[in-house]
């Protein structure tokens, strides 16, 4: 071979042998890239495995604790209403530290620890609300404004109040606080003729159906002395809630409660027969809840025209609408097995008939059977003497002067007793005592403070 074909067949085996080595060194790097890329596929693979097994496991848990929760929660309510206060407090915060959005969860909390004897029991209650306000149902929002109320801060409480966009969803087993510390709230906050301005407002809000176009008006149903009123039919009602018109004759009666109260207090003898005309349509004598109230409802309508003489035709009109929605609710509770309201009618008859014939008015009057002699307690804001009226059943009757009372709002009245003869009265008999100012006696007592 010549030296010209050896040194060119020395550079094809050197080629040859580049290539050899390159292949060498390609063989190991292939091999080895797909070494690696099969177990990444796998891990990969595996790993996404795990994260959904563990998103199970986690929805899992979360369904768990949530059912976990509930279970709590209902144990809570059962000794809530066991009035097992601190257990319920105990399993109510457990369920709450799992899932505080439980529906009706922190009512139940909140309303434990409101009957329980905890020392900081409010601060408590207050604490549950913190970063859950907006969650909280109408009833929830009530217990708030509540509490807020017992501790005085009857700004935070109108504030909490206010954000309950429909009060008939209020439950019914705390619907007494809510109104009451509503109200009192709202005159403790306000000057008297803001918060009587506010307390109307709030009588429109809860009788009127939402859905509708705004109701008629009428000077019937206003508290305030004017023009503007609202009237309350059985069509604006709420629908899908049967227990609305009930919930709007007790807000009527303990609004108008509480309004007369502050009215008194306030010698606003402007609006005393418009507040109580409005809470005559809120006498339920069906609702036995309700008795307490009604009773001292008969006790504001006497005070106030016992206390005030000399009625104009506005006033006379509303006292004549009090009395014939008061003696009608009475009269359909004489049926009634467990309360009939018997001898609240008797003495509201006689009271009609005694303001009838003091005013020398045309209104109709009432027949009054006795079946037994009966003792009866009267009531003056002011002395009077033994010149009755010729004629009137009062003229011969037992009549002793007990002096004067020493108690609550009828402090300094002339007390008297009466005795009332087995008969029937008849409604064309003369029930004038006959003392000049025409003012006619007291003859209910207040049931409640």
């Amino acid at each position: 071979m010549t030296r010209k074909k050896l040194k060119s067949a020395k550079k094809v085996n050197n080629k040859k042998e580049i290539n050899h080595k390159f292949l060498k060194n390609r063989i190991p790097t292939i091999f080895s890239r797909k070494i690696v890329r099969i177990p990444w596929k796998v891990a990969t693979t595996f790993f996404a495995l795990v994260g959904v097994l563990s998103s199970f496991a986690t929805l899992d848990s979360y369904i768990n604790d949530d059912h976990k929760a509930e279970g709590l929660f209902l144990k809570a309510k059962d000794y809530y209403y066991d009035k097992e206060y601190d257990r319920a407090i105990k399993f109510a915060k457990e369920a709450y530290d799992i899932n505080p959005n439980i529906r009706d969860l922190k009512y139940y909390y909140t309303l434990s620890l409101i009957e329980s004897n905890e020392s900081d029991k409010f601060d408590l209650a207050k604490a549950v609300y913190m970063g859950n306000l907006l969650s909280s149902n109408a009833s929830e929002l009530a217990i708030l404004g509540y509490i807020y109320y017992s501790d005085k801060e009857y700004k935070k409480a109108i504030e909490v109040f206010d954000k309950i966009e429909d009060p008939l969803q209020v439950n019914k087993e705390i619907y007494p606080i809510y109104i009451t510390s509503l109200v009192d709230s709202t005159y403790k906050n306000f000057e008297y003729d803001e918060a009587l301005n506010r307390i109307n407002k709030y009588m429109i809000q809860i009788s009127r159906k939402y859905n509708s176009e705004e109701s008629a008006m009428t000077s019937e149903m206003e508290f305030l002395y004017n023009e503007q009123g609202v009237e309350i039919k059985a069509e604006d009602i709420l629908g899908g809630n049967p227990g609305a018109l009930e919930t709007i004759k007790y807000s009527n009666l303990i609004l108008n409660h509480l309004a007369f109260n502050y009215a008194m207090q306030n010698e606003d003898s402007i609006n005393l027969d418009n507040i109580l005309a409005n809470g005559a349509r809120g006498f339920d004598v069906f609702n036995y809840q309700n008795i307490e109230l009604n009773k001292d409802f008969l006790f504001q309508f006497n005070s106030y025209i016992a206390s005030y003489g000399g009625f104009e035709e506005q006033h006379l009109n509303n006292i004549k609408v009090i009395f014939d929605e008061t003696i009608n609710a009475l009269e359909r509770a004489k049926d009634s097995t467990e309360y009939n309201y018997e001898s609240e009618l008797k003495k509201l008859y006689l009271l009609k008939n005694i303001f009838v014939d003091t005013n020398n008015l045309d209104w109709p009057k009432y027949d009054i059977n006795f079946e037994g002699s009966q003792k009866m307690n009267v009531y003056f804001s002011e002395k009077i003497d033994n010149n009755f009226t010729q004629g009137s059943v009062f003229e011969n009757m037992i009549i002793t002067n007990l002096g004067k009372s020493e108690y609550g709002v009828l402090k300094g009245w002339d007390t008297y007793e009466i005795e009332l003869e087995k008969r029937i009265y008849k409604k064309n008999e003369k029930f004038n005592f006959g003392n000049e100012n025409k003012k006619v006696p007291l003859l209910f007592e207040r049931s409640s403070s």
